[in-house]
């Protein structure tokens, strides 16, 4: 049992990282697909190339877009953001509640 959940581990989190990283750089959610491809292995493999995101990947300017966006609903994508990015968005949020 035990070697059984290593065997899983060790197989299906690099994949499951590779599919969330891909699903993020085309504008869909890194957690979703990293959990659901570690959880389903190699049915959510091919959930994720059944029904995964399309399209090129986001450039800078779209990425930066749709992480404004994610901040105007009170979600945070902090992906991708250095910490001084992450630290300046924090500051503007505690200036607009002021």
């Amino acid at each position: 049992m035990l070697t059984w959940l290593v065997m899983w581990t060790i197989i299906w989190v690099p994949i499951g990282v590779a599919v969330g990283t891909h699903s993020q750089n085309r504008g869909d959610g890194f957690y979703f697909w990293f959990l659901t491809v570690l959880l389903l292995g190699l049915i959510g493999l091919l959930l994720y190339i059944a029904v995964g995101p399309r399209g090129p990947p986001l450039s800078d300017e779209e990425l930066e877009a749709k992480r404004r966006e994610n901040e105007g609903s009170g979600r945070l994508l902090l992906s991708g953001l250095s910490d001084e990015e992450i630290e300046e968005w924090k500051e503007t949020k505690r200036n607009e509640k002021s």
